[in-house]
């Protein structure tokens, strides 16, 4: 765990009650492929997807090219660009002539993003056996926009969840100050359930002291489903995690939470305070959650 004993206890002091109090969470940062014997990395899950990444790299270089550009664009027109003069860019020709006095002299001009206050992207992946199929698409996937996000010096973590028996796995595969590498986050591994509800809830502890200018991107398939149910003070009274508008009203409520997002902030203009409570606590059909 990255935690300590005595951290641990408090964290789930902090986050383990209502429907999830038997449950437990543990915080990782995945398999280094140095603690594998050769023998089990030739068979891993992250040679799988190097093998897919590989025999396409044109294609996905292609991609990460192509988004990278529509981030930078989206960034200059949200806070603007000005122009320096620099060893290499366009010629500025006004300056040309210092070359003839130094050839250490800048005379060429590009494009810059006006500063701004730090960004940081959380990638989080869904990394539940329901998955599994597109396993490999998914972590190639998040190895594209996690390569774009760094491309425009973006701060970007990559980060999955599912359960395994009582526990919820939450594995940061990518930390911000760690540079976007195909087998760091082809580490990525789907199986076993996903409680999501528990999840959103503990990712509240990965970020509370980051600042406002924050984004979460989740990759997932919008099934949460866990064979364990949600506990109740009534014995009689625990309803399956798999009940969708239970399900998905609790893992949208957590995430709002987790965001400091208050029942009127989400609804915005959307959605009635009271259609969004009914929704959080698994009263409304799952049909009406596209007004979110």
């Amino acid at each position: 765990s990255i935690y300590s004993e005595d951290q641990m206890r408090i964290i789930e002091e902090k986050y383990l009650f209502g429907a999830h109090k038997k449950s437990k969470i543990y915080f990782t940062r995945g398999l280094d492929n140095k603690d594998l014997s050769k023998e089990k990395l030739e068979e891993s899950t992250t040679e799988r997807h190097l093998l897919k990444f590989k025999k396409d790299k044109k294609f996905y270089d292609k991609e990460i090219k192509s988004l990278s550009k529509k981030i930078r664009l989206a960034l200059s027109k949200q806070y603007g660009e000005e122009e320096v003069v620099t060893n290499r860019g366009r010629l500025v020709s006004r300056l040309a002539y210092k070359s003839m006095i130094t050839d250490r002299a800048n005379i060429f001009s590009k494009k810059n993003l006006k500063p701004r206050s730090i960004m940081k992207v959380d990638l989080v992946l869904d990394a539940s056996a329901s998955l599994l199929e597109v396993e490999s698409d998914i972590a190639i996937e998040a190895y594209i926009v996690s390569k774009s996000l760094e491309n425009n010096n973006i701060l970007n973590r990559v980060i999955s969840y599912q359960s395994v028996g009582d526990y919820t796995v939450i594995s940061i595969l990518k930390d911000y100050e760690d540079k976007s590498h195909p087998e760091k986050i082809f580490r990525y591994k789907a199986m076993g359930w996903n409680r999501d509800g528990l999840f959103y809830r503990a990712y509240k502890n990965l970020i509370e002291n980051i600042n406002d200018n924050h984004l979460t991107i989740a990759l997932t398939d919008a099934n949460p489903r866990d064979m364990r149910p949600l506990s109740s003070k009534n014995f009689f009274g625990s309803k399956k995690y798999s009940e969708e508008e239970l399900a998905i009203g609790i893992i949208f409520k957590e995430f709002r939470i987790s965001k400091g997002f208050s029942q009127l902030e989400a609804a915005g203009n959307e959605i009635s305070v009271t259609h969004l409570s009914n929704f959080e606590n698994g009263k409304t059909e799952p049909w009406r959650i596209d007004l979110l």
